[in-house]
């Protein structure tokens, strides 16, 4: 604590109190928080005299001017009044440059930005998926263990993302698309019910008050939702259960037994019939690997036809 410092220091409480707003200024603390220690303002010197303070002659934008002068003499091109968009980021997820709001793009190998962090990551960078409901791996036991038994999980884990971020087409001007995938969600539920508007709607009702206990709002901006529950993504989309790996990424259905020993090469009981959809060894995700491979022994077998 800055003030225990001070204590042993000094006895004069005007002397304490000027140099203690060397650790306040700038942070929501006072003297006497845990880690106010930290006399940042001392730090550096000015003309070799360490802990020195400065006045720029023409006020703080000479300093500014000063480094633009600098860089352009070294070849910089600075762009003034020039507000940026977003980053450009390459399909590794690299940084590839800057677009301006005006929509002109600066291709560059790095980006350095001296904005705030907040604005930084996220402002001017696509945003992440976000998880709620992820504090502790106890909620997730929590929620399978209620859809184990027929429930849908009263907290669900949610993964939520904002895909129109990156792809403004999928809604219309100034408005967003967001997609929530959540679990667990039982294929069957407890008692025989039916997965009806009823059971659906409370389902969305559960999760849309999870998002809004933490993004207060969240509901009201809310004009329109489509529910898919298990049955809903079976009978659609024909997944299994609902299950979006065409079957569970479990032990038993892993490597040379997905989707079954013996079977675990593309290549299926029926001559000619091959398997190459996430049922498939490696499993689920948009990487095409299960198609690759079965294309090579398709196309291996197809010689000798």
């Amino acid at each position: 604590l800055l003030g225990q410092i001070l204590d042993q220091w000094f006895e004069s409480e005007p002397l304490k109190a000027t140099l203690a707003t060397d650790a306040v200024i700038g942070a929501m603390a006072s003297p006497h928080t845990p880690g106010s220690g930290l006399l940042h303002h001392v730090m550096g010197e000015l003309e070799g005299r360490r802990g020195a303070w400065g006045y720029v002659s023409g006020g703080m934008g000479a300093l500014s001017q000063a480094i633009a002068h600098a860089a352009a003499a070294r070849g910089a091109h600075i762009f003034a009044e020039k507000a940026v968009s977003r980053v450009l980021l390459g399909r590794g997820g690299q940084a590839q440059g800057v677009v301006l709001q005006d929509g002109t793009e600066v291709r560059s190998k790095l980006v350095l930005s001296n904005a705030s962090p907040q604005i930084t990551f996220l402002e001017l960078i696509p945003q992440c998926s976000i998880h709620l409901n992820c504090e502790g791996t106890h909620l997730l036991h929590q929620a399978f263990t209620e859809a184990t038994n027929g429930y849908p999980s009263s907290r669900p884990m949610i993964e939520l993302c904002i895909p129109s971020v990156l792809d403004p087409g999928l809604a219309p001007q100034g408005c967003h698309v967001v997609s929530l995938f959540t679990q667990y969600t039982p294929s069957v539920l407890a008692g025989g019910q039916p997965w009806d508007e009823q059971a659906r709607n409370a389902y969305a009702d559960t999760v849309f008050d999870c998002i809004e206990a933490y993004a207060p709002g969240f509901k009201a901006s809310i004009i329109g939702r489509d529910i898919l529950t298990p049955p809903d993504l079976e009978s659609i989309f024909g997944l299994p259960g609902g299950n979006i790996f065409h079957g569970g990424m479990s032990l038993d259905q892993l490597y040379f037994a997905r989707p079954a020993p013996s079977y675990s090469g593309y290549r299926s009981p029926v001559p000619g019939l091959y398997l190459c959809g996430s049922g498939a060894h490696p499993g689920g995700g948009v990487m095409g690997a299960a198609g690759r491979n079965a294309a090579h022994v398709a196309l291996k077998d197809f010689r000798h036809l």
